[in-house]
C-alpha cells in the first residue's frame, strides 16, 4: 500500500517460508513487528496520509488487529481478537479524512465475520451484512464516508458491496453475474474498483462507470484484479 505522501508499507514472503512486513520512509526500509505476544507474524495491509499504517498480527492465540504510527516499529494492539468474543480480529485499510479510523473484520462466537469500523475516538462499529447473520468484510473507505468491501449474498457466494455509512445497509454492486467479487478501493469521488470472478472462472478487475460494474481490460485473458485506485482515479 501507498500514501499520497509517498510511504510504502509491504509484505513479504521468504524463501525459507517466512513471513513480515516492512516500511520504506525516506529511501529506508525498516521491518515493522507486533507486539511481543510468542511466535507469529504480522500483515501490513493498509496506511493513511499522515503515515499511520494497520493490519494485523497472526499468531498461536489468534489474529489481532494492529496498528503503527508513522515511526513505530512495533506495532500497537487496535482490535483484540476477542472484540466480538471470537478469535478473529482483521484490518485491511484505513478510512481517508478520519482520524485513525480503520476498516476490516472481526469473528463473533459462532465463527461469523462482521465487517467493522474501528476508531481512536469512536470504539467499534459493525456494519449491516447483505443476509442477516452472514459475514462480510470491509476493505477501504473515502471521506465521504462510502465504505467498500465484500459480502455473503443469497446462495452464499461473495458480493462486492458498498456501506454509505456504518449505520446503513449495504448495496450490492454485483451486477455481472459473477460467480464472486470483491470491492478493494473507492476514490474521492465515489468511483470503486475490484475484482470477480466471471463464469468460466477467470479472474477479472472492474471499475464503477455510473455507478455500474464495468469490466477492465486485460492481457491475454489472463487472471488480473484492481486493489485500489487513487483519487485522481489511477
Amino acid at each position: 500500500a501507498l500514501n499520497a505522501n509517498g510511504v510504502v508499507v509491504v509484505i513479504y514472503l521468504s524463501s525459507d517460508g517466512s513471513r513480515g512486513s516492512f516500511r520504506w520512509l525516506a529511501g529506508t526500509a525498516t521491518t515493522l513487528t507486533g507486539p511481543a505476544r510468542g511466535s507469529g507474524y504480522v500483515s501490513v495491509q493498509g496506511i493513511a496520509t499522515d503515515g499511520w499504517a494497520v493490519g494485523h498480527l497472526v499468531a498461536g492465540e489468534g489474529v489481532q488487529g494492529v496498528a503503527w504510527g508513522l515511526t513505530d516499529t512495533v506495532a500497537d494492539t487496535f482490535i483484540p481478537a476477542s472484540a466480538l468474543s471470537g478469535g478473529v480480529a482483521t484490518l485491511y485499510g484505513v478510512m481517508a479524512g478520519a482520524p485513525q479510523c480503520a476498516l476490516g473484520a472481526v469473528s463473533t462466537v459462532d465463527g461469523t465475520m462482521r465487517a467493522v469500523r474501528a476508531c481512536v475516538d469512536g470504539g467499534l462499529t459493525t456494519l449491516t451484512p447483505l443476509v442477516a447473520g452472514s459475514s462480510a468484510y470491509a476493505y477501504d473507505g473515502n471521506a465521504a464516508g462510502l465504505i467498500v468491501g465484500k459480502a455473503r449474498a443469497a446462495g452464499n457466494s461473495w458480493h462486492a458491496v458498498t456501506w454509505q455509512s456504518t449505520a446503513g445497509v449495504p448495496t450490492d454492486l454485483d451486477s455481472l453475474g459473477s460467480k464472486e467479487s470483491a470491492a478493494t478501493g473507492v476514490s474521492a469521488n465515489g468511483t470503486v474498483v475490484g475484482y470477480r470472478v466471471d463464469t468460466s472462472s477467470v479472474l477479472r478487475p472492474w471499475v464503477t462507470i455510473e455507478g455500474a460494474m464495468v469490466d477492465l481490460p486485460t492481457l491475454s485473458e489472463r487472471d488480473a484484479a484492481a486493489l485500489a485506485i487513487n483519487d485522481a482515479g489511477v
